[in-house]
């Protein structure tokens, strides 16, 4: 996974990233609030949930606030993410990191609620 944050993000933003840190207490509290939308993301979809139901939005949020907690505002952050998300994708499924693996389904599901999440931030 390092060698795709160095082919991901530029070497401003990980320069940042380094200057931030990351502490063990910071690796334990996105594990545990991944493990948390991934459960509930899994929830909802094996419900038949709507995306644009309440408890959906609440996970497109939670999802929102995990990804930010780490971005920060920072827009060569975020760019960065963006790679190292396609970069990931492009990896043999065989060579991932199971932690990360989301099957189609929820991830088609998270697209949809995610879509409506940030409509409905654009229109408040």
């Amino acid at each position: 996974m390092r060698e795709l944050a160095k082919k991901s993000y530029s070497k401003e933003a990980l320069q940042k990233l380094a200057e931030r840190g990351w502490t063990e207490e910071n690796q334990k509290n996105f594990n545990e609030r991944y493990i948390l939308f991934r459960e509930k993301l899994k929830k909802l979809v094996e419900s038949g949930a709507d995306p644009a139901s309440s408890e959906s939005q609440a996970v497109g949020r939670l999802l929102y606030d995990i990804n930010n907690s780490y971005i920060q505002g920072d827009a060569d952050i975020r760019e960065g993410m963006k790679k190292s998300w396609e970069n990931f994708n492009a990896i043999p499924d065989k060579r991932k990191p199971s932690f990360y693996m989301i099957p189609d389904e929820e991830r088609e599901f998270i697209k949809k609620i995610m879509t409506i999440f940030y409509k409905n931030r654009t229109t408040e």
